[in-house]
């Protein structure tokens, strides 16, 4: 090993050279990973097929089930707590439910506008009118 001070050999811990007594140099001891910030470690076990399906379920739950589903997900993908693949399943869980909710509320307007403009189409009702006359002589 070299001395992290002056590149000297080290021998028992101790540098040959200026002396410096520590048998792990300086280099070493910022490498480790506790010292060093943003380091992803690994968990030790993948998330199983039955957890995915539970948390699935979880919004089944009648009256609270979405409620608490979703500040599960937001929980999820704010947090460095869980798995980085339960981290990521939350966040594009809430994208998807984002662009549901925008195409859900584009779809009610359409349909909306439809049904008033068959209300208030005279042509419209005049031809339901006659159908119903037709349809009940």
């Amino acid at each position: 090993m070299r001395c992290a001070n002056c590149g000297g050999e080290l021998v028992n811990g101790k540098c040959m050279v200026c002396g410096e007594g520590d048998a792990m140099n300086k280099h070493d001891e910022y490498l480790r990973a506790d010292r060093v910030p943003n380091v992803e470690r690994p968990f030790s076990r993948p998330v199983s097929v039955g957890a995915w399906v539970g948390r699935q379920f979880i919004s089944w739950i009648p009256i609270v089930g979405s409620l608490v589903y979703l500040i599960m997900l937001i929980v999820w993908a704010c947090s460095d707590r869980f798995e980085r693949t339960s981290k990521n399943w939350a966040i594009a869980s809430i994208i998807v439910a984002a662009i549901k909710v925008v195409v859900g509320i584009a779809l009610l307007c359409g349909l909306i506008a439809l049904i008033s403009w068959a209300i208030t189409n005279p042509e419209l009702q005049n031809e339901l009118n006659n159908f119903n006359y037709y349809l009940y002589q």
